[in-house]
Protein backbone atom coordinates (compact mmCIF):
# COMPACT_ATOMS: atom_id res chain seq x y z
CA UNK A 1 0.00 0.00 0.00
CA UNK A 2 2.83 2.30 0.92
CA UNK A 3 4.64 1.65 -3.07
CA UNK A 4 0.85 2.15 -4.35
CA UNK A 5 1.14 5.44 -2.70
CA UNK A 6 4.31 6.47 -3.37
CA UNK A 7 3.86 5.74 -6.84
CA UNK A 8 0.97 8.53 -7.12
CA UNK A 9 3.24 10.87 -5.19
CA UNK A 10 5.63 10.45 -8.11
CA UNK A 11 3.53 11.19 -10.49
CA UNK A 12 1.57 14.20 -9.55
CA UNK A 13 5.19 15.79 -8.79
CA UNK A 14 5.77 15.03 -12.02
CA UNK A 15 2.99 16.86 -13.51
CA UNK A 16 3.94 20.03 -11.45
CA UNK A 17 7.59 20.30 -12.79
CA UNK A 18 7.05 18.97 -16.15
CA UNK A 19 7.04 22.40 -18.39
CA UNK A 20 4.19 22.61 -20.51
CA UNK A 21 4.35 23.16 -24.20
CA UNK A 22 5.84 26.38 -25.98
CA UNK A 23 3.71 25.86 -29.05
CA UNK A 24 0.70 27.45 -29.41
CA UNK A 25 -1.82 24.93 -31.65
CA UNK A 26 -4.12 26.37 -33.90
CA UNK A 27 -6.73 24.08 -35.75
CA UNK A 28 -7.51 25.05 -39.36
CA UNK A 29 -9.21 23.40 -42.35
CA UNK A 30 -10.11 23.72 -46.04
CA UNK A 31 -12.96 22.74 -46.58
CA UNK A 32 -13.93 21.50 -50.10
CA UNK A 33 -10.38 21.97 -51.14
CA UNK A 34 -11.02 25.76 -50.78
CA UNK A 35 -8.38 28.37 -49.53
CA UNK A 36 -8.89 29.63 -46.08
CA UNK A 37 -6.93 31.83 -43.54
CA UNK A 38 -6.98 31.59 -40.05
CA UNK A 39 -5.77 33.99 -37.47
CA UNK A 40 -2.71 32.51 -35.67
CA UNK A 41 -0.91 35.80 -34.19
CA UNK A 42 2.79 36.52 -34.52
CA UNK A 43 5.21 33.68 -35.32
CA UNK A 44 8.20 32.85 -36.64
CA UNK A 45 7.35 29.32 -38.06
CA UNK A 46 4.26 26.86 -37.72
CA UNK A 47 4.44 23.03 -38.34
CA UNK A 48 1.95 20.56 -38.58
CA UNK A 49 0.71 19.08 -34.96
CA UNK A 50 -1.67 16.99 -36.30
CA UNK A 51 -3.25 15.79 -39.61
CA UNK A 52 -6.74 15.92 -39.62
CA UNK A 53 -7.18 15.21 -43.86
CA UNK A 54 -6.61 12.66 -45.94
CA UNK A 55 -4.81 14.63 -47.93
CA UNK A 56 -1.39 15.75 -47.10
CA UNK A 57 -0.47 19.32 -45.85
CA UNK A 58 2.75 20.15 -47.76
CA UNK A 59 5.09 23.93 -46.72
CA UNK A 60 4.73 26.37 -49.05
CA UNK A 61 1.94 23.97 -51.41
CA UNK A 62 -1.12 23.51 -49.45
CA UNK A 63 -0.39 25.49 -45.80
CA UNK A 64 1.94 28.07 -44.64
CA UNK A 65 2.10 31.47 -42.89
CA UNK A 66 2.51 35.35 -43.24
CA UNK A 67 1.61 38.16 -41.50
CA UNK A 68 -0.11 36.61 -37.97
CA UNK A 69 -2.35 34.07 -40.55
CA UNK A 70 -2.02 30.68 -41.20
CA UNK A 71 -3.08 29.80 -44.49
CA UNK A 72 -4.93 26.51 -46.17
CA UNK A 73 -5.82 24.88 -49.47
CA UNK A 74 -6.16 21.49 -51.12
CA UNK A 75 -8.03 20.15 -48.70
CA UNK A 76 -5.29 20.07 -45.85
CA UNK A 77 -7.05 19.96 -42.24
CA UNK A 78 -4.52 19.94 -39.28
CA UNK A 79 -3.51 21.36 -35.80
CA UNK A 80 -0.52 23.22 -36.55
CA UNK A 81 2.08 24.77 -33.61
CA UNK A 82 2.60 27.98 -34.11
CA UNK A 83 5.96 28.71 -32.81
CA UNK A 84 6.66 32.00 -31.47
CA UNK A 85 10.34 34.36 -31.67
CA UNK A 86 10.39 33.88 -27.96
CA UNK A 87 10.77 30.35 -28.26
CA UNK A 88 13.03 29.52 -31.37
CA UNK A 89 16.38 30.51 -31.48
CA UNK A 90 19.27 29.77 -34.84
CA UNK A 91 19.96 26.27 -33.73
CA UNK A 92 15.90 24.92 -34.27
CA UNK A 93 14.44 27.54 -37.25
CA UNK A 94 16.29 27.26 -40.14
CA UNK A 95 15.05 30.72 -41.30
CA UNK A 96 17.18 32.35 -38.87
CA UNK A 97 20.69 30.39 -40.34
CA UNK A 98 23.33 32.30 -37.71
CA UNK A 99 20.65 34.96 -36.99
CA UNK A 100 19.52 35.49 -33.06
CA UNK A 101 15.57 36.14 -32.81
CA UNK A 102 13.86 39.51 -32.99
CA UNK A 103 15.50 41.42 -29.83
CA UNK A 104 14.40 44.69 -29.74
CA UNK A 105 12.98 44.94 -33.24
CA UNK A 106 16.40 43.88 -34.97
CA UNK A 107 14.81 42.48 -38.06
CA UNK A 108 12.13 43.70 -40.28
CA UNK A 109 10.50 41.55 -43.15
CA UNK A 110 8.81 41.66 -46.52
CA UNK A 111 7.41 39.47 -49.00
CA UNK A 112 9.14 39.12 -52.14
CA UNK A 113 7.68 36.83 -54.84
CA UNK A 114 11.17 35.36 -57.37
CA UNK A 115 10.61 33.50 -60.24
CA UNK A 116 11.90 30.54 -62.30
CA UNK A 117 10.03 31.45 -65.63
CA UNK A 118 10.46 28.77 -68.46
CA UNK A 119 12.67 26.49 -66.11
CA UNK A 120 15.62 29.27 -66.18
CA UNK A 121 17.82 29.89 -62.99
CA UNK A 122 17.04 33.79 -62.17
CA UNK A 123 18.58 36.11 -59.37
CA UNK A 124 15.93 38.52 -57.36
CA UNK A 125 18.04 41.29 -56.05
CA UNK A 126 17.38 41.53 -51.98
CA UNK A 127 19.07 42.38 -48.39
CA UNK A 128 18.71 38.82 -46.93
CA UNK A 129 20.96 39.69 -44.17
CA UNK A 130 18.40 38.51 -41.80
CA UNK A 131 17.96 35.15 -43.32
CA UNK A 132 15.18 33.97 -46.17
CA UNK A 133 12.04 31.38 -45.56
CA UNK A 134 9.81 30.25 -48.34
CA UNK A 135 6.24 31.02 -47.32
CA UNK A 136 3.96 30.62 -50.35
CA UNK A 137 4.69 28.16 -53.57
CA UNK A 138 3.07 29.72 -56.51
CA UNK A 139 4.20 26.93 -59.19
CA UNK A 140 3.19 23.23 -60.03
CA UNK A 141 7.13 22.53 -59.95
CA UNK A 142 8.67 21.53 -56.80
CA UNK A 143 10.86 24.52 -55.01
CA UNK A 144 13.45 22.08 -52.50
CA UNK A 145 15.92 24.52 -50.75
CA UNK A 146 19.70 24.18 -52.37
CA UNK A 147 18.05 22.25 -55.54
CA UNK A 148 15.18 24.99 -56.79
CA UNK A 149 16.31 27.57 -54.75
CA UNK A 150 18.26 29.65 -52.25
CA UNK A 151 20.11 32.75 -51.49
CA UNK A 152 23.22 34.81 -50.88
CA UNK A 153 24.43 38.01 -49.96
CA UNK A 154 22.82 39.74 -52.63
CA UNK A 155 19.52 38.07 -53.14
CA UNK A 156 17.09 35.21 -53.96
CA UNK A 157 17.69 32.41 -56.44
CA UNK A 158 15.18 30.46 -58.11
CA UNK A 159 15.64 27.58 -60.79
CA UNK A 160 13.64 24.50 -62.46
CA UNK A 161 10.94 26.66 -62.82
CA UNK A 162 10.00 26.88 -59.07
CA UNK A 163 7.83 30.46 -58.60
CA UNK A 164 7.20 31.38 -55.09
CA UNK A 165 6.49 33.83 -52.24
CA UNK A 166 9.57 34.19 -50.05
CA UNK A 167 9.72 35.94 -46.33
CA UNK A 168 13.07 38.35 -46.25
CA UNK A 169 14.39 39.42 -43.26
CA UNK A 170 16.78 42.93 -43.19
CA UNK A 171 19.39 43.35 -39.86
CA UNK A 172 18.21 46.55 -39.02
CA UNK A 173 21.52 46.92 -37.68
CA UNK A 174 22.84 46.94 -41.08
CA UNK A 175 20.72 50.11 -41.93
CA UNK A 176 22.13 52.47 -40.62
CA UNK A 177 25.50 51.64 -42.49
CA UNK A 178 24.01 51.22 -45.63
CA UNK A 179 21.61 54.58 -45.56
CA UNK A 180 24.52 56.61 -46.98
CA UNK A 181 24.45 57.99 -50.65
CA UNK A 182 24.01 54.73 -52.00
CA UNK A 183 20.77 54.08 -51.24
CA UNK A 184 17.86 55.12 -53.42
CA UNK A 185 14.54 55.71 -52.19
CA UNK A 186 11.76 55.60 -54.76
CA UNK A 187 8.06 55.11 -54.79
CA UNK A 188 5.42 54.27 -57.11
CA UNK A 189 2.32 56.82 -56.37
CA UNK A 190 -0.89 55.57 -57.49
CA UNK A 191 0.12 52.57 -59.08
CA UNK A 192 2.37 54.69 -61.99
CA UNK A 193 5.30 54.39 -63.13
CA UNK A 194 8.22 56.45 -62.09
CA UNK A 195 11.96 57.29 -62.87
CA UNK A 196 14.46 57.33 -60.36
CA UNK A 197 17.68 58.95 -61.54
CA UNK A 198 20.34 56.74 -59.84
CA UNK A 199 24.28 55.79 -60.96
CA UNK A 200 23.59 52.17 -61.46
CA UNK A 201 26.83 51.58 -63.44
CA UNK A 202 27.59 48.56 -60.88
CA UNK A 203 24.36 47.44 -60.56
CA UNK A 204 21.22 47.74 -58.40
CA UNK A 205 19.21 45.23 -55.81
CA UNK A 206 16.25 46.05 -53.35
CA UNK A 207 17.20 46.80 -49.84
CA UNK A 208 14.03 47.06 -48.33
CA UNK A 209 10.27 47.28 -50.01
CA UNK A 210 8.34 49.56 -48.04
CA UNK A 211 4.65 48.95 -50.13
CA UNK A 212 2.35 46.54 -49.65
CA UNK A 213 2.33 45.89 -53.18
CA UNK A 214 5.40 43.11 -54.18
CA UNK A 215 7.96 44.94 -55.69
CA UNK A 216 8.87 42.01 -58.25
CA UNK A 217 12.81 42.64 -60.42
CA UNK A 218 11.94 43.26 -63.61
CA UNK A 219 8.08 43.48 -63.24
CA UNK A 220 7.53 46.08 -60.66
CA UNK A 221 11.09 47.71 -60.24
CA UNK A 222 14.23 47.30 -62.81
CA UNK A 223 17.07 49.88 -63.75
CA UNK A 224 19.19 51.46 -66.61
CA UNK A 225 21.61 52.74 -67.54
CA UNK A 226 20.06 56.17 -65.83
CA UNK A 227 18.25 54.79 -62.93
CA UNK A 228 15.88 52.98 -61.03
CA UNK A 229 11.75 52.87 -62.01
CA UNK A 230 9.22 51.73 -60.12
CA UNK A 231 5.49 51.03 -61.39
CA UNK A 232 2.12 48.80 -60.27
CA UNK A 233 2.78 50.30 -56.20
CA UNK A 234 6.24 49.04 -55.73
CA UNK A 235 8.02 51.43 -52.98
CA UNK A 236 11.60 50.17 -51.61
CA UNK A 237 14.43 51.43 -50.60
CA UNK A 238 17.34 50.56 -53.24
CA UNK A 239 20.86 49.59 -52.75
CA UNK A 240 23.44 51.05 -55.12
CA UNK A 241 25.87 47.98 -55.67
CA UNK A 242 29.66 49.41 -54.41
CA UNK A 243 32.16 50.36 -56.64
Amino acid sequence: MLKKGFGLLSVLVLAVVLPASADTKVRCDSNDGHYHECVAGPADYVTVARLWSKTKCVSGESYGYRNGVIWVDQGCRADFNVVNSNMTSASTDPYYRGSRNNNNGRYTSQTVVCESLDGHRHHCAVDTSGGVRLIKRMSKSGCDYKSDWGYDNNGVWVANGCRAEFRVRTDNRLVSEAMTNDVVVCESENGRRKHCNADTRFGVSLFRQTSDSACVENRTWGYDNNGIWVTSGCRGEFQLNPR
